[in-house]
């Protein structure tokens, strides 16, 4: 999860994972796209 910056979009009902390269994010994916109604928060997984 190093570099990497997560984000839960509480309007769009997605998650966003972007890599941070520098001052810049790229490699911008989308997840959960239409599969849960608000995310509210993103949290790391147990063990990590």
């Amino acid at each position: 999860m190093r570099d990497v910056l997560y984000t839960a979009c509480l309007r769009g009902n997605r998650m966003y994972r972007a890599v941070i390269s520098g001052n810049t994010l790229t490699d911008v994916q989308q997840y959960f796209v239409g599969t849960y109604l608000r995310l509210r928060t993103v949290e790391p997984p147990l063990g990590d």
